[in-house]
This record gives structure tokens, sequence and C-alpha cells, in this order.
């Protein structure tokens, strides 16, 4: 499907357009039209000029302005053209030759529009003709009677900063999708091409592997491209071209062994901030990201190198940027700083990641972050910053190592009363952990009110004192146990018992007195009473 941009219609119609108004006053014109598309191999062209009118014409120049690309040019030889020819009136005509040629490394660029103007000035006016050439197809002149067709042409992106379908970022992952369909012969040996051009220029090119279709068949097409080539040269929007070309294989064809092609395009914004470093191709000991997982598992009590680029997609160097790395549950916080980074440029960047034997065995995540010079950090214009993650699995060689317990009796230990138990628990393994404690087996003696601390933080190294506190039961007098457990990452990574004895309760009789209270006041109250009759009464005898 080979399809004309636009632009390259409105700029040949704005030619046509110019050349009809400055040519109005003039009493010639050009016969069959005031347009004409050359070869683009060179060669030669007749031009007719007419009078139509009852006003002799006399021509006093014929000019054409050669086609330049750099140093390389489509020159037009003009040296031969008639000197100053009259155009009588009465329909006389004026014929001549123009011959032109393309210098060895003029190249018609994909998509792009090739123009000049044929002036000619007469004493009555001016006359111009458009001379253009064919937009340039990615068939290179193949013609297509295999009727190969791509349909359903599709370019989104799938990493990066760009969007979708409608702009993209340099370094972003973009995927191609279409169907093939062949609508003829057998085609042999289908080259499936690509290449993306920006700023009038090729960015890159590729290719995907080739394969057989059957006539009436169809095949879907899918790949990925990394923009990661001659980025500096990406201008405001970008057009990637993508053609189909294989081999007919027809016995009862005329056309059998000959080429057939098919092409289409897709043109896309493209992003340049003036501002924007970001981090790409993140790989551990040589093994790559994908979707920023890693695919194989790392093991415990190991240093571990992680490589990747910092890369300045913006058009302005910078100076005094930082990569920040971050990780709380492994206690990381690490800053890479970066003195400069020119336009387009990238430097390599690495780190050296521990990870000690008492690790849990799971997934863990960094976070990367880059900032610059004011401690900002890096944005692109749709708010999208410059922060990455990688995640990797840790499995293997990993030994979660037991604190340190030492256990003593706070005060007396009796029955039916609070005893407390202080605990000194001391991290004997590298790196800072979160510890939950879990007293058990107890409830035959006594009863659990609580700890001083369920959950705490001890650093590599350091001792904390907690304190659990119990009511000891009736009878429980004796050498008595509990066992404590004492978790971490969810595992239980200690189970100690922890011995003490508790002493006989002095006898108290209020303990064994069970009545109710107001008897017994009423009790005691009657016997105070019984007292002092008595007391009346042996008085009142003595007299």
């Amino acid at each position: 499907m080979n399809t004309m941009k636009k632009t390259n219609v409105l700029v040949i119609g704005f030619l046509l357009a110019f050349t009809m108004l400055i040519g109005l006053t003039s009493a010639f014109t050009f016969v069959g039209g005031d347009s004409l598309v050359l070869d683009s191999q060179g060669g030669e062209f007749t031009v007719v000029l007419t009078n139509t009118t009852n006003i002799t014409e006399i021509i006093t120049s014929i000019e054409i302005e050669n086609i330049m690309q750099g140093t390389e040019s489509i020159i037009f030889d003009t040296a031969y053209l008639p000197n100053y020819p009259v155009l009588d009136s009465n329909n006389q005509n004026i014929t001549f030759v123009v011959e032109y040629y393309t210098t060895s490394g003029f190249d018609f660029l994909l998509g792009e529009t090739y123009s000049t103007l044929l002036e000619v000035n007469g004493t009555e006016g001016q006359k111009n003709m458009v001379l253009s050439f064919p937009v340039a197809d990615y068939c290179e002149g193949i013609s297509n009677p295999g009727n190969l067709e791509i349909k359903d042409l599709e370019v989104k992106t799938i990493s990066g900063f760009g969007d979708d379908k409608s702009y993209w970022y340099p370094l972003d992952t973009i995927e191609v999708s279409f169907e093939i369909e062949n609508g003829n012969s057998d085609v042999d040996d289908i080259e499936i091409e690509w290449i993306i051009y920006s700023g009038g220029q090729e960015i890159m090119d590729g290719e995907e592997s080739d394969f057989n279709l059957k006539d009436d068949k169809s095949q879907d097409i899918v790949f990925e491209i990394i923009l990661d080539e001659n980025i500096e040269d990406f201008g405001n929007d970008a057009t990637i071209y993508i053609r189909a070309k294989g081999k007919i294989d027809d016995s009862g064809s005329n056309d059998d062994g000959n080429y057939t092609c098919d092409s289409d395009f897709v043109e896309v914004e493209m992003n340049i901030e003036s501002n924007f470093v970001i981090l790409s191709d993140f790989e551990i000991e040589g093994m790559t990201f994908e979707e920023n997982a890693l695919d194989q598992i790392l093991q415990c009590d190991n240093e571990i190198i992680i490589r990747f680029d910092a890369f300045n997609i913006g058009e302005g160097d910078q100076e005094d940027l930082y990569v920040t790395i971050y990780n709380g549950e492994l206690g990381i916080y690490e800053r890479i700083d970066i003195s400069e980074l020119d336009a387009f440029e990238d430097e390599g960047l690495q780190y050296t990641l521990v990870l000690p034997e008492e690790l849990e065995e799971k997934w863990y995540s960094l976070e990367f972050e880059v900032y610059d010079e004011d401690n900002d950090l890096y944005e692109n214009s749709e708010d999208d910053v410059a922060k990455f993650n990688i995640i990797f699995e840790v499995e293997g060689n990993c030994e979660l190592k037991a604190p340190i317990v030492e256990a003593n009796l706070n005060g007396e230990a009796i029955e039916e009363e609070e005893i407390v138990v202080d605990l000194f628990i001391t991290n004997v393994g590298n790196s800072a952990k979160t510890y939950k404690i879990n007293p058990a087996l107890f409830t035959e003696w006594a009863e659990f009110v609580g700890a001083s601390e369920s959950e705490f933080l001890i650093d590599a190294g350091e001792t904390k004192q907690i304190s659990l506190t119990f009511i000891a039961k009736k009878d429980s007098a004796g050498d008595q146990t509990f066992d404590l457990e004492i978790l971490s990452d969810n595992q239980v990574i200690l189970k100690q018992p922890i011995g003490l004895s508790i002493e006989k309760a002095s006898w108290n009789p209020l303990k064994d007195i069970n009545a109710d209270w107001k008897i017994i006041g009423f009790v005691v109250l009657n016997l105070i009473l019984i007292l002092a009759i008595i007391l009346v009464a042996r008085r009142v005898l003595k007299r």
C-alpha cells in the first residue's frame, strides 16, 4: 500500500497556484499544462510554448534553478535553449528541449518532495512550470505483480517514555505489527525490511527473518525496535517505512522468478526535551532485565555488580547531576555523582549490591532516581519523572541468623503475683532486622499480660531489652518454664526455653475468704455489739 504524503501534495499545489498567479499577464502558455513529473534517473524533456493572443511576445529568458542536496544536485542544462525567440499571435508555438541529470551522490530520500521551477520571462509577462520528481517509494521501483499487501500497520510504544501511538522518545522500545496478504501466486523468501527517517535523513534500519507465503494466504508480523541509534539526528517527527519483498514462485506465470513488493509507512511525533536524563540497559553479571525483572535467581551471601547507563536524551549539556539508589528493607541508600553529561551522550555506571546470608528468600526491588544540579528530579513535558525500578529474586544459600537471648527475672516470682522477665536480645547478623516475640507453653502456670514491645528493630550487633509480664497462678510454686519464640520476616528463627522458680505465697486469711463482704461486715458489726453488751453488763453486776 503506497501512499503519498499530504505535505507533498500541498507543496506542489502551492507552486502551481503561484505559477498561475504570476503568469496571468503573459501572452503565452505551456502546451500540456503548468507542471511536469520527471524521471529520477535523468534524461530530457520537451517544453512547448504557444501564444493564443493577438499580442506579440518576445521571450527574454528561460531559467531553471538546480535542486541541491548538500554538495550533490540535480542539474538542468539551459546552455542550448533558444535566445530571444518571438511568439507572434495566431497560435504560434516555440518548442525547446531541456537535458538534466543527477550527480552520483544525490539520494531521493523516502517521502521527500523534490521540485523546482522552469521560469519563462517575456516582454508581456512571466510564466512558470513546476518540475517535480516522483516521491521515493521504499520498494525502489519494484512493482507488485504478486499482489502482496501490507494491512493494518500499527506502531506503538511498549516501554520508555513515549505515548502508545502518538509520539516517541529516544531509547523507547516500539512494537511494529501488521498483516501480509498474498493475493496471487506463491511468493518465496519474503523479506521484511524497515527504515526510520527523521529530519530528512536515515536514522536506523533493519530486517526480520524471511518466510514463504502461499497464494491467498496471510501472515501476522510482530517485531520490536529500540530507538537507540543516531538519536542526535532525530528531528521533530519521524517516519517508519516497512516493505515486504519476495520472489514469485509460479511456473505457469510470466512473472515467475520476478520480485514483487509492497510498502507502507507510519508518521509519529518525536519528542526531544531540553533537559532530560534517563537510565537504561540494566544488567547483572551479563544478565539483562525483561520488563524491569531479572529472569534469573540471585543467591544470598553474595556481592552483585549492577551495571547501567545514564543517558542524556535532551538537547542540553548537563553538569553536577547524580543518581540515587534506594531500598529501605535492605538498608540501601547510595548516591552516584556525575560531573557532566553532554547532550545525547551516555555514561556507564555500576553499583555493588551486597546480599547478606540472612536475607529472606523472596523478590526484592531497587529504586533508581536521577537528579539535576538543583536537586530536582528530571521530568519531561508530560510530567514523567526519571525514576526506575528493577526487581530480582533471592533464593539459595540464605540463612537467617538467630539472635542471642539472655533472660533475667526482674524481682521475685511468687504465686498469684505479677512476674516480670527481662529479655536482652542481641542481633548477631550483618544487617538491621525486625523481630517479633511470642511466648508460648505457659498457660498451665501463668497468664500472659503483655510485652513492653512486641515488634522491634535491632541494628546489626546491637542489644535491646524487652520485658515480659505474667501473673502466676495459684499452686504454681516450683520450677516452671515457657518457650520464647522470635520471628523475623514471618519465620520462626529462634525457639528458646526460659526457666524460673516460683515461690509459694505466704498465708493470708483474707485471700481464703470468698464470702460476700456485706455479710462479713454485718457479722463483724454484730460481734462488736455483743461484746459491747457484755462489757456493759459486767459493769452493772459489779455495782
